[in-house]
């Protein structure tokens, strides 16, 4: 975890911590859950971010790794 992350995460704790009513164990465990959930989107955006950029490289790949057209011959009958 970077130190941008840790601070974030202080920051949660220290703001839930002064400003939501209840006991200093249900504002920890909501602080807690709030920075769990943090993590989780931030994992799924960089997952998602990951596969774009996969799924970018595979439509701009250089022509010679790209498959050539097959070119299939039409009989026509009359």
């Amino acid at each position: 975890m970077t130190t941008k992350e840790d601070h974030s995460d202080t920051l949660i704790h220290a703001i839930v911590g002064k400003y939501h009513p209840g006991t200093p164990l249900e504002k920890a465990a909501l602080a807690s859950q709030m920075v769990e959930r943090k993590h989780v989107l931030q994992r799924e955006e960089s997952e998602i971010a990951d596969r774009n950029r996969r799924m970018r490289g595979r439509s701009t790949a250089a022509p010679e790794k790209q498959e050539a057209p097959k070119i299939v011959g039409l009989k026509v009958s009359t």
